[in-house]
């Protein structure tokens, strides 16, 4: 699920691949 947010995410926020931060709060409430 996280490397599906990895694209999901920054794909929302305009191909942008800096916003890991979001990934892992996000990915951090899925997996837990």
């Amino acid at each position: 699920f996280g490397d599906q947010l990895d694209w999901i995410v920054p794909g929302a926020l305009g191909g942008n691949r800096k916003p890991s931060r979001i990934i892992d709060i996000v990915s951090g409430q899925q997996l837990r």
